[in-house]
């Protein structure tokens, strides 16, 4: 089993956002996350063909950048006022 089997990236990726604080749950190929101040704001990722990306389709990153995937979710999921924030 290697880092790109999509069930250890995803896995690297909940630990990753578990870390930050932030919700995330593993359903088999599926990591869904939300804000953990508003759980109405979420999103599903996958991760295919090296690449982690939201399940409606854009690319977020590769396993080479966890951290940086762990970014661009949670600028997505943020509120008006966390923007104002970070």
């Amino acid at each position: 089993m290697d880092a790109t089997e999509p069930g250890r990236a995803l896995g690297q990726l909940k630990a990753e956002l578990h870390g930050r604080g932030w919700s995330a749950r593993l359903d088999e190929r599926v990591l869904a996350v939300s804000n953990p101040n508003v759980p109405a704001l979420n999103d599903t990722v996958t991760f295919t063909e090296g690449e982690f990306r939201y399940t409606w389709g854009p690319a977020i990153g590769t396993i080479a950048d966890v951290p940086g995937v762990a970014d661009r979710i949670e600028r997505q999921l943020r509120t008006v006022q966390q923007q104002g924030t970070q």
